[in-house]
Formats: C-alpha cells, sequence, structure tokens
C-alpha cells in the first residue's frame, strides 16, 4: 500500500499517479462530484490555501488496482475519505475492505506523526440512489459495502458545496461515517460535525458559511436531531431495494375519493343526471322503491382521458428500526383516468371520484398498485 503525501512521494510513484488518475476520471462520471485531479495533485504537494485541507493518495497493487482520496483538516481534527475507487477488474477481491481497514488506520498514524493532531472523526459520502442517475456502480450496492464494513449514517439533508466555479451543488450524497475510527463510537458531538462541515464549506469558497441557507438547513437538523448531552447518534445505512414484482393485472383500477364543500345555494335546485348517463340505469337499480322516488344520491360521469403517470422513485419504510427504501421498477404507467361526481341533495354534498386504470395494452403490477 502505498502513501502519497508529497512532491517527492509523487514523483516517485509517477507512474502509478498516471494509472490511478485514469480509474479516477473514468470512476465519477459526473462531474459535479468529481474534482480537477491537478488540483488534488497540488494539495498531496501542499501548494493550497491556508483554508484548504491536505490530501492524501492512498494506493494498492503494483498496477494500481484501486485507491483512496483523503482531506484532512486541522481545524476539526478530521479526516474526510473523498474518493474511493476500485478497478473493475478487480472487484470483489476485498480490495475496498483492505484500503479502510489498513488504509485509515495508517493515514491517522501519520497524520499523528507529521503534525501530533489526533483524528477525531472520520467522513466520507456516498451517492443517494433515490436521487443518483449517473454512476458506474450501482449506488445501492456500494451502500451494502460500505455498510458491511462498518459505515454508519449521520441523517441530514447533506449537500455538498460546488467544487468550483463551474460546478454546481451536489445534492444526491449520504454523508456517512466509520465509527470505529471515530473518538465517540456510534456517536459524535454536534459540534464537532458543524466544524467539520464549516471546514468543508469554507475550503470549497463558501466563505458566508453562516448565512448559507443549506448549511442552515443542516445545523437545523442537526440541533434537532442531538441528545441532551449534544451528540448525534448515528444510525443504520440505508438499506434500498429494487421492486420485484409478481403479478400483471390488466382489469384492476384504484379510486380516490374527495369530497368538496357543500355547494352554493344556487345549485340547491341541480337536476338529476340524464337517462342517457349510464350512471344513471345503475344506481337507480340498487335504490329501494321508496328512494327510487326521490333520489338520495345520483352520479354524473365527467370525462375520461388518456395519460402518464408518474410514480415517486423510491418508497420508505421503517423496519426494526432500519430505513429501507424500495426503488421503483418503472416510473411512469400508461393509464386512463376517469372522473365522475356524486351529489347529495339532502347535504348539498359533492363527492369528486378520481379513478385510474391501465391504458390499452397496459397493466398494473402489485407494487403499481400499492
Amino acid at each position: 500500500m502505498q502513501y502519497l503525501y508529497d512532491s517527492n512521494s509523487l514523483a516517485k510513484n509517477a507512474a502509478s499517479v498516471n494509472r490511478f488518475r485514469l480509474l479516477y476520471e473514468n470512476g465519477f462520471p459526473d462531474p459535479n462530484e468529481r474534482e480537477e485531479f491537478g488540483v488534488i495533485l497540488n494539495r498531496v504537494k501542499g501548494e493550497k490555501q491556508s483554508y484548504e485541507p491536505h490530501s492524501v493518495m492512498v494506493l494498492i497493487g503494483n498496477e494500481v488496482a484501486g485507491g483512496m482520496i483523503a482531506d484532512w483538516y486541522a481545524g476539526s481534527a478530521c479526516l474526510h475519505l473523498t474518493y474511493l475507487i476500485i478497478d473493475e477488474k478487480e472487484r470483489g477481491k476485498g480490495i475496498a475492505r483492505k484500503l479502510i481497514e489498513e488504509g485509515v488506520p495508517g493515514l491517522k498514524k501519520w497524520i499523528r506523526e507529521k503534525s501530533c493532531v489526533e483524528i477525531k472523526n472520520v467522513f466520507f459520502e456516498s451517492n443517494n440512489p433515490e436521487k443518483t442517475i449517473t454512476d458506474n456502480f450501482p449506488p445501492e450496492k456500494r451502500l451494502r459495502i460500505f455498510s458491511g464494513l462498518g459505515a454508519k449514517w449521520i441523517d441530514i439533508p447533506y449537500v455538498q458545496p460546488a467544487l468550483d466555479a463551474d460546478k454546481k451543488n451536489v445534492e444526491n450524497l449520504l454523508l456517512l461515517t466509520f465509527p470505529q475510527f471515530n473518538t465517540n463510537g456510534n456517536k459524535i458531538k454536534t459540534a464537532e460535525i458543524e466544524n467539520f462541515l464549516k471546514d468543508l464549506y469554507v475550503s470549497l469558497g463558501v466563505n458566508n458559511w453562516k448565512n448559507n441557507p443549506v448549511f442552515q438547513k443542516m445545523q437545523e437538523s442537526l440541533i434537532q436531531a442531538q441528545d441532551a448531552r449534544g451528540e448525534i447518534a448515528l444510525k443504520p445505512v440505508p438499506g434500498f431495494e429494487t421492486e420485484q414484482p409478481r403479478h400483471e393485472f390488466r382489469k384492476a383500477s384504484v379510486t380516490f375519493h374527495f369530497t368538496e364543500d357543500a355547494l352554493s345555494r344556487e345549485d340547491a335546485g341541480r337536476k338529476e343526471p340524464e337517462r342517457g348517463d349510464f350512471f344513471y340505469s345503475f344506481e337507480r337499480d340498487i335504490l329501494n322503491f321508496q328512494n327510487q322516488k326521490k333520489l338520495p344520491f345520483y352520479s354524473t360521469f365527467q370525462h375520461q382521458l388518456a395519460s402518464v403517470l408518474e410514480v415517486p422513485r423510491a418508497c420508505r419504510y421503517t423496519s426494526e428500526g432500519k430505513l429501507h427504501i424500495l426503488q421503483s421498477a418503472r416510473t411512469a404507467l400508461a393509464v386512463k383516468t376517469s372522473v365522475s361526481t356524486t351529489f347529495f341533495p339532502l347535504s348539498q354534498v359533492n363527492v369528486w371520484h378520481l379513478t385510474i386504470s391501465p391504458a390499452t395494452n397496459a397493466f398494473f403490477t402489485d407494487y403499481d398498485l400499492i
């Protein structure tokens, strides 16, 4: 395992750095999540501003099977694992585990010996499958791997600030940590997380972080979640699964009912629907003879049209204290929507009915219906 932390170590391992550069640039397809490699190299060399972190590269394998880039902040005494990438041909061989289990303690030891700083917490991010469209590796699988390595989730609305002026804020990340490397294990002091976020934001050019609305939202979330001792309890990494439908329903439908407030007096004399309305005959047939003289209610068909129903990309539920996020197999359904109303003359209440059914030659799955 090679630790590259200054100009000399970079120069001695120039071939390995070049191989890792290719892995890095191909491994992070979203430009908003990827720093310019030259900028990272400058921080490794120490050619940086005082408010920027010092970066270290950890490479593994003679041909560079994988590697990790870490930033450490002296002010908040924390380590930020910014990038971890494994060569596609080398995946499944335990390389990520080795980088974390051996690489992180090695980094902490190097920082302690070089700067007499004892790292308090180790933070990192991973893509949120609910919000990630482009990735070179299934984000839900990556989270399962990190969870197996002991990672925990800091449940705040985390947003990574733009990496430079040409990029955007990154809002599809989860903030995670490895408690086995932290000072207080499964809890982190609220102030320590805030200090890390402050260092991160300032290092990326957000100098007015106190008045930054995104930062304030994270800060408020931390305050609400902290316990009486001012600590944040870490949560299990959310479990993400993809729907696996078992059935197709071509004649099923779902109806939503909406009650409208009492109608105005002008509508009090509302007339029954025309006999041509196909609801009319059916509703009269189900009423006894007495109620057929003066209908207690009657329905009117309004319209039907073909459309596309967009469904959420995921639904959330908690089981045994762990958040599970079920990702939709389909996010756009071809449907027919029908609208009808039922009027109750005595109470002057109108009920609207929205019925959604599969379009011709389409179907609903069991998950669609749920």
